[in-house]
């Protein structure tokens, strides 16, 4: 039995160490009282996650795969990665399906027309019913050998699609720019590529469009193959870790903010204009290496279930470029940095001027305030009975946002108090994921 079959057996553990920032009731226990409902007001909303581990699950008494209906967007004789995509309605209502895809993020057109599941390393991209989750069309990437990036989105209120896309996997010729990725804006619904630029940046991942509405902000991994290597290898080789921003009318780079080169990449980020953005890194250690780092902890613990075998996630600080400055500063001081393990979704909440950005590694989310970037607070998730937070996403015209477990559960916090809202909060499974969409039903 492998660590992903017994995903399915483990039990949720709480984390009896105190934490910085966590609020607690007068008993000391976790605040987590739940909130007021207000069911209708999100009884429309609906989630997408993709599912990373399908071989886990079964379907009518057989493999996944093996169900004809659930398994109908599979090429007969496929031999590539699939990846399961769960819609859970906040009804409870559950639609899911397999897709011939290594899929990391999922974007819902503005209208609810189309959805995009984005590649992750692999050559193909998918556009799906968001409704009946049946396949629309499959998508090349911009040239031969060049592979996905993983992180997709509507422009233009859905007219248009934005892809990251990385080139070729190839030992660093030492000249970065060989090496930049692309963006490349697609139709919708086919998924042919009308236009593209360059990233002006290594390995570009997630993508964020400013709040103009014609400049997109791109997290560049900054990672390569070493000279001798096929893969990237751990600890990563990282030579030009950047966020740039990018003119969408004419490809021409506005703004580009590079970290120190090593072994930390940069792979996520939420921005509201060039002055303002915030991203997390992360670092990758070689497997248990992060166990010196929990040395006092005298009790049982699992694993790292979030970690790929043969890897660990070591701390490295999320950053922020605030206004007037054009470096990039580290957040939190030396305590709240341990936890900052695994950075994976981060969001911005305009309405209370904060950033939340979810470490499953350490079952955290991190409130942020998004003038000064200190850390409001630290939220022990596990404590709350929610496990390996990953996928984090504010529900449109609504008071709430959603955090979703690694494997399985699904939260609903109140914006500003960050409360957990237990009368609508969901706990079915998804075998494994990063990223997690909201919409609304008039979306859909």
């Amino acid at each position: 039995m492998n660590r992903r079959d017994m995903m399915k057996f483990a039990t949720a553990a709480a984390v009896a160490t105190a934490t910085p920032g966590h609020a607690a009731g007068k008993d000391g226990k976790p605040g987590c009282i739940p909130a007021a409902a207000e069911r209708d007001r999100v009884a429309d909303a609906a989630f997408y996650l993709p599912g990373y581990w399908p071989d886990s699950a079964y379907v009518g008494g057989v493999p996944a795969v093996g169900n004809r209906h659930f398994a109908r967007a599979v090429p007969k004789g496929y031999r590539g990665d699939y990846q399961m995509l769960t819609r859970l309605g906040m009804d409870g209502s559950l639609r899911q399906a397999l897709f011939p895809v290594r899929g990391h993020d999922v974007d819902i057109s503005p209208d609810g027309r189309l959805g995009f599941f984005g590649s992750m390393e692999r050559d193909a991209y998918i556009c799906f019913d968001p409704q009946t989750l049946d396949l629309v069309a499959i998508g090349a990437p911009f040239a031969k050998d060049w592979i996905g990036g993983g992180h997709g989105t509507y422009l233009q209120d859905g007219r248009l699609l934005a892809v990251s896309e990385r080139a070729p996997k190839k030992p660093y010729s030492g000249n970065p720019e060989k090496h930049y990725g692309r963006i490349t804006l697609r139709d919708p619904e086919s998924l042919k590529i009308i236009e593209s630029y360059s990233t002006h940046g290594i390995s570009p991942h997630d993508i964020c469009l400013l709040e103009d509405g014609r400049h997109l902000a791109i997290a560049n991994y900054g990672s390569v193959v070493p000279k001798k290597g096929k893969e990237y290898g751990i600890p990563r080789k990282v030579v030009e870790p950047s966020v740039t921003v990018i003119d969408l009318e004419t490809g021409k780079l506005v703004a580009k903010r590079t970290c120190e080169p090593g072994n930390v990449e940069l792979r996520h980020l939420t921005a509201r204009d060039v002055n303002r953005i915030f991203a997390i890194q992360v670092k990758l250690g070689k497997a248990g290496e992060e166990q010196k780092l929990l040395a006092n902890r005298q009790y049982a613990y699992e694993a790292d279930f979030s970690a790929q075998d043969g890897e660990s996630f070591l701390p490295a600080p999320a950053i922020a470029l605030l206004e007037g400055s054009t470096r990039f500063a580290e957040l939190g001081g030396e305590e709240l940095r341990a936890f900052m393990r695994h950075g994976l979704s981060i969001r911005h909440d305009p309405d209370h001027g904060e950033v939340l950005a979810t470490f499953p590694s350490t079952h955290s989310l991190m409130v942020i305030d998004d003038a000064t970037g200190k850390v409001r607070q630290r939220i022990d998730t596990a404590a709350l009975g929610l496990d390996y937070p990953c996928g984090l996403s504010l529900i449109p015209d609504s008071p709430f946002y959603a955090v979703s477990g690694y494997w399985k559960n699904l939260f609903i916090f109140r914006r500003g108090t960050h409360e957990p809202v237990r009368e609508l909060c969901h706990y079915a499974s998804f075998f494994g994921h990063s990223h997690m969409t909201a919409v609304r039903a008039f979306q859909v």
